[in-house]
Protein backbone atom coordinates (compact mmCIF):
# COMPACT_ATOMS: atom_id res chain seq x y z
CA UNK A 1 0.00 0.00 0.00
CA UNK A 2 1.22 3.74 -0.64
CA UNK A 3 0.12 6.66 1.20
CA UNK A 4 1.08 9.95 -1.10
CA UNK A 5 -0.76 12.21 1.78
CA UNK A 6 2.69 13.92 2.32
CA UNK A 7 4.16 13.45 -1.37
CA UNK A 8 4.85 17.41 -2.47
CA UNK A 9 3.81 17.49 -6.36
CA UNK A 10 3.03 20.93 -6.07
CA UNK A 11 5.67 21.57 -9.63
CA UNK A 12 4.76 18.34 -11.56
CA UNK A 13 3.63 18.46 -14.99
CA UNK A 14 3.36 14.65 -16.14
CA UNK A 15 2.67 11.35 -14.25
CA UNK A 16 3.02 9.44 -17.24
CA UNK A 17 3.49 5.86 -16.21
CA UNK A 18 4.25 6.68 -12.61
CA UNK A 19 2.57 3.37 -11.14
CA UNK A 20 2.91 1.37 -14.41
CA UNK A 21 3.84 -2.38 -13.79
CA UNK A 22 3.52 -2.12 -9.89
CA UNK A 23 1.63 -5.36 -10.23
CA UNK A 24 1.12 -5.89 -6.55
CA UNK A 25 0.22 -3.00 -5.58
CA UNK A 26 -3.27 -3.50 -3.72
CA UNK A 27 -4.09 0.21 -2.43
CA UNK A 28 -3.04 4.07 -3.64
CA UNK A 29 -4.30 6.84 -0.98
CA UNK A 30 -4.10 10.65 -3.22
CA UNK A 31 -6.22 12.08 0.03
CA UNK A 32 -3.74 15.66 -0.04
CA UNK A 33 -1.72 15.27 -3.44
CA UNK A 34 -1.25 18.56 -5.63
CA UNK A 35 -1.42 17.57 -9.21
CA UNK A 36 -2.48 21.07 -10.26
CA UNK A 37 -0.34 21.16 -12.65
CA UNK A 38 -0.34 17.76 -14.35
CA UNK A 39 -1.43 17.37 -17.69
CA UNK A 40 -0.79 13.55 -18.58
CA UNK A 41 -2.00 10.94 -16.86
CA UNK A 42 -1.63 8.20 -19.83
CA UNK A 43 -0.85 4.90 -18.79
CA UNK A 44 -0.70 5.91 -14.66
CA UNK A 45 -2.28 2.72 -13.36
CA UNK A 46 -1.54 0.99 -16.37
CA UNK A 47 -1.21 -3.29 -15.48
CA UNK A 48 -1.72 -2.74 -11.74
CA UNK A 49 -3.40 -6.00 -11.48
CA UNK A 50 -3.98 -6.27 -7.83
CA UNK A 51 -4.98 -2.67 -7.14
CA UNK A 52 -8.36 -3.10 -5.95
CA UNK A 53 -8.63 0.52 -4.59
CA UNK A 54 -7.86 4.14 -5.41
CA UNK A 55 -8.70 7.22 -3.38
CA UNK A 56 -8.73 10.18 -6.37
CA UNK A 57 -10.77 12.27 -4.64
CA UNK A 58 -8.04 14.70 -3.80
CA UNK A 59 -7.11 14.97 -7.62
CA UNK A 60 -7.08 18.00 -9.91
CA UNK A 61 -7.69 16.98 -12.79
CA UNK A 62 -8.15 20.77 -14.27
CA UNK A 63 -4.92 21.01 -16.21
CA UNK A 64 -5.27 17.21 -17.56
CA UNK A 65 -5.01 16.73 -21.34
CA UNK A 66 -4.66 13.11 -22.02
CA UNK A 67 -5.64 10.30 -20.15
CA UNK A 68 -4.87 7.37 -22.49
CA UNK A 69 -4.97 4.05 -21.25
CA UNK A 70 -5.02 5.64 -17.17
CA UNK A 71 -6.66 2.19 -15.69
CA UNK A 72 -5.74 -0.30 -18.57
CA UNK A 73 -5.29 -3.47 -17.09
CA UNK A 74 -6.06 -2.81 -13.70
CA UNK A 75 -8.26 -6.07 -13.66
CA UNK A 76 -9.20 -6.51 -10.05
CA UNK A 77 -10.67 -2.88 -9.64
CA UNK A 78 -14.49 -2.88 -9.10
CA UNK A 79 -15.68 1.16 -8.64
CA UNK A 80 -13.72 4.27 -9.09
CA UNK A 81 -15.14 7.24 -7.91
CA UNK A 82 -15.08 10.31 -10.65
CA UNK A 83 -16.82 13.20 -8.87
CA UNK A 84 -14.38 15.10 -8.49
CA UNK A 85 -12.81 15.06 -11.69
CA UNK A 86 -12.51 18.19 -14.43
CA UNK A 87 -11.91 16.90 -17.75
CA UNK A 88 -13.33 19.91 -19.73
CA UNK A 89 -9.25 20.14 -21.33
CA UNK A 90 -8.76 16.36 -22.15
CA UNK A 91 -8.34 15.58 -25.54
CA UNK A 92 -8.02 11.98 -25.57
CA UNK A 93 -9.48 9.03 -23.21
CA UNK A 94 -8.28 5.86 -25.60
CA UNK A 95 -8.08 2.67 -23.64
CA UNK A 96 -8.73 4.62 -20.03
CA UNK A 97 -10.60 1.77 -18.82
CA UNK A 98 -9.09 -1.13 -21.05
CA UNK A 99 -9.66 -4.60 -19.93
CA UNK A 100 -11.04 -3.86 -15.91
CA UNK A 101 -13.24 -6.71 -16.14
CA UNK A 102 -14.12 -6.09 -12.46
CA UNK A 103 -15.72 -3.16 -12.48
CA UNK A 104 -19.57 -3.40 -12.00
CA UNK A 105 -20.61 0.31 -12.16
CA UNK A 106 -19.09 3.88 -13.72
CA UNK A 107 -20.60 6.96 -13.01
CA UNK A 108 -18.72 9.45 -15.36
CA UNK A 109 -21.39 12.38 -15.14
CA UNK A 110 -18.79 14.35 -14.15
CA UNK A 111 -17.10 13.86 -17.29
CA UNK A 112 -16.88 16.76 -19.63
CA UNK A 113 -16.01 15.40 -23.07
CA UNK A 114 -16.77 18.39 -25.25
CA UNK A 115 -12.78 18.28 -26.22
CA UNK A 116 -12.17 14.58 -26.82
CA UNK A 117 -11.30 13.40 -30.24
CA UNK A 118 -10.33 9.60 -29.42
CA UNK A 119 -12.88 6.98 -27.15
CA UNK A 120 -11.43 4.06 -28.85
CA UNK A 121 -11.20 1.02 -26.73
CA UNK A 122 -12.68 3.06 -23.91
CA UNK A 123 -14.37 0.48 -22.33
CA UNK A 124 -12.42 -2.79 -23.96
CA UNK A 125 -13.56 -5.99 -21.75
CA UNK A 126 -15.75 -4.13 -19.29
CA UNK A 127 -17.09 -7.44 -18.92
CA UNK A 128 -18.78 -7.08 -15.44
CA UNK A 129 -20.34 -3.96 -16.31
CA UNK A 130 -24.20 -4.44 -16.61
CA UNK A 131 -25.51 -1.06 -17.17
CA UNK A 132 -23.42 2.39 -18.34
CA UNK A 133 -25.27 5.80 -19.03
CA UNK A 134 -23.18 8.00 -21.22
CA UNK A 135 -26.48 10.17 -22.61
CA UNK A 136 -24.84 13.26 -21.13
CA UNK A 137 -21.36 12.60 -23.00
CA UNK A 138 -20.44 15.39 -25.89
CA UNK A 139 -19.08 13.50 -28.90
CA UNK A 140 -19.34 16.02 -30.97
CA UNK A 141 -15.21 16.64 -31.72
CA UNK A 142 -14.43 12.29 -31.64
CA UNK A 143 -13.01 10.80 -34.77
CA UNK A 144 -12.66 7.34 -33.61
CA UNK A 145 -14.81 5.08 -31.29
CA UNK A 146 -13.23 1.71 -32.54
CA UNK A 147 -13.75 -0.84 -30.27
CA UNK A 148 -15.71 1.32 -27.47
CA UNK A 149 -17.66 -1.29 -25.71
CA UNK A 150 -16.21 -4.79 -27.54
CA UNK A 151 -16.46 -7.36 -25.03
CA UNK A 152 -18.67 -6.10 -22.83
CA UNK A 153 -20.15 -9.39 -22.31
CA UNK A 154 -22.55 -8.42 -19.20
CA UNK A 155 -24.26 -4.70 -20.19
CA UNK A 156 -27.41 -5.18 -21.18
CA UNK A 157 -28.64 -1.26 -21.16
CA UNK A 158 -26.40 1.08 -22.79
CA UNK A 159 -27.38 4.94 -22.96
CA UNK A 160 -25.79 6.79 -25.82
CA UNK A 161 -28.71 8.99 -26.56
CA UNK A 162 -26.64 11.92 -27.26
CA UNK A 163 -23.43 11.07 -29.15
CA UNK A 164 -22.75 13.31 -31.69
CA UNK A 165 -21.34 10.94 -34.38
CA UNK A 166 -20.64 13.44 -37.42
CA UNK A 167 -16.81 13.26 -37.35
CA UNK A 168 -16.43 9.66 -36.33
CA UNK A 169 -14.36 7.98 -39.22
CA UNK A 170 -13.99 4.49 -37.20
CA UNK A 171 -16.77 2.92 -35.81
CA UNK A 172 -15.30 -0.86 -36.04
CA UNK A 173 -16.15 -3.33 -33.65
CA UNK A 174 -17.72 -0.60 -31.45
CA UNK A 175 -20.30 -3.17 -29.67
CA UNK A 176 -18.37 -6.24 -30.92
CA UNK A 177 -19.22 -9.33 -28.25
CA UNK A 178 -21.98 -7.50 -26.39
CA UNK A 179 -23.98 -10.15 -26.10
CA UNK A 180 -25.76 -9.40 -23.46
CA UNK A 181 -26.59 -6.49 -24.75
CA UNK A 182 -31.24 -6.25 -25.15
CA UNK A 183 -31.36 -1.91 -24.88
CA UNK A 184 -29.79 -0.02 -27.04
CA UNK A 185 -30.92 3.62 -26.33
CA UNK A 186 -29.18 5.76 -29.31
Amino acid sequence: NIDLSHFNSSLVTSMKYMFCNCSNLEFINFSNINTSLVTAMDYMFKNCKSLNSINLLGFNTSSITSMIGMFLNCILLTNLNFSTFNTSKVIRMNHIFFNCNKITSLDLSSFDTSIVTSMEYMFYNCSSLKTLNLSFFNTSKVNTMRSMFSYCTKLESLYISNFNTSNVTMMNYMFYSCSSLISLNI
